[in-house]
């Protein structure tokens, strides 16, 4: 029978995930509709462009933690605003700027920045306090971040039948 436990770094994870595609459609959507149909804010054209792409970069980063993929989502979001910048071109009321191009890189690499800043601080915090939990074994941390198992615990795979010769080599 499967066990199934709700992970909140999962949860995050996922939302995250969701949340950075939908602000990737809305940068899309709303750097391909014509200049009158675009809702505008009081902030200058570049800090609306390091705005928007700031909190895309940083759903991005918290969703995807790989290095390799937030590299990849931070070059297919970069090449996607220079894109939208060279339409523009074609769009009535719009103008392509390559200043508004590197606005966008500059928001997205610093949006993932915070995020991975940010989320190292959390979990650095996590096993901080999981670490002085009175009776804990071994905390939350991954086996991976350097957390071995306990010498009397059975290894990944072995079953009961490990556990209990492990307890009757210890009462002979």
């Amino acid at each position: 029978m499967a066990i199934f436990r709700f992970s909140p770094d999962a949860a995050v994870s996922a939302s995250a995930r969701w949340l950075a595609w939908a602000c990737a459609i809305a940068i899309a959507i709303l750097s391909l509709v014509p200049g009158s149909e675009r809702p505008h804010t009081v902030l200058p054209k570049t800090a609306e462009h390091f705005a928007a792409y700031l909190g895309a970069g940083f759903f991005l980063a918290l969703g995807y933690r790989s290095a390799r993929q937030r590299l990849i989502g931070w070059l297919g979001l970069a090449v996607a605003s220079g894109l939208f910048e060279l339409l523009q071109g074609f769009i009535p009321g719009r103008s392509p700027s390559p200043l508004d191009a590197g606005a966008s890189a500059a928001g997205l690499t610093a949006g993932m920045a915070f995020a991975a800043a940010a989320s190292a601080a959390v979990r650095a915090r996590v096993v901080e306090v999981d670490d002085q939990v009175p009776g804990s074994r071994w905390g939350r941390r991954p086996r991976s971040a350097g957390c071995p198992l306990p010498a009397d615990s059975p290894r990944r795979g072995e079953g009961t039948a490990a556990r209990s010769s492990v307890r009757h080599e210890a009462h002979e």
